[in-house]
Order: structure tokens, then sequence, then C-alpha cells
């Protein structure tokens, strides 16, 4: 009875783990709107009157999926960029620095 017992918790917990995240963190899940330009050698973000600019290469990755674009940073952060949203000038940029 101990064993299952335990089994049974341990399996309602993993199976609401992802609402209570969404619960007790949701600024984890919120959108974010800014202004975004890509240069050939920089990504500039202007989110507020904050401008950030960082180079291609100080990106863990930049990954193409069917729909979006995935920029992965250094700190476990991920941007995702739709793909309709950008120019073909912009995609083009973010294709010639595709990282696997």
């Amino acid at each position: 009875m101990g064993y299952g017992g335990f089994c049974l918790v341990y399996g309602i917990y993993y199976l609401l783990k992802p609402a209570v995240i969404i619960l007790v963190r949701p600024a984890l899940f919120q959108t974010a709107e800014f202004d975004l330009h890509l240069d050939t050698e920089v990504l500039t973000v202007q989110e507020r009157g904050v401008k950030v600019t960082v180079r291609y290469d100080s990106f863990k990755s930049i990954r193409q999926q069917s729909e979006y674009y995935a920029v992965k940073l250094p700190e476990k952060m991920t941007i995702h960029f739709r793909k309709s949203q950008l120019t073909e000038q912009e995609q083009a940029t973010l294709n010639q620095h595709l990282t696997a």
C-alpha cells in the first residue's frame, strides 16, 4: 500500500506539474512586443526604449523550424521569430547564420 500510494501521488504530481507552473509563474509564458532589426552582422531588439544589439556569433544556436526561427541565448532563453512576420531579406540573413 505504501509504495502504490507513493506511485499514485507521484504520478498525479507529474500530471498536474505543467498547470501548476503556469499558475505559479505566469511571467514565463507571456508574450512581449518589441521592434526587431536584422543586419548582416548583428541583431538589434528594442523594447520600451531599451535597445540591445547582439552579434550572431554570440548566440548558442539559430535553428529554422517549419513556421518559425528559434534563437537560443546562452542563458537558457530561447526567442522564437515567426517566419510570417519577417521579410524575405530578414529570413535570408537568419538562414546565413543557422547552426545545428
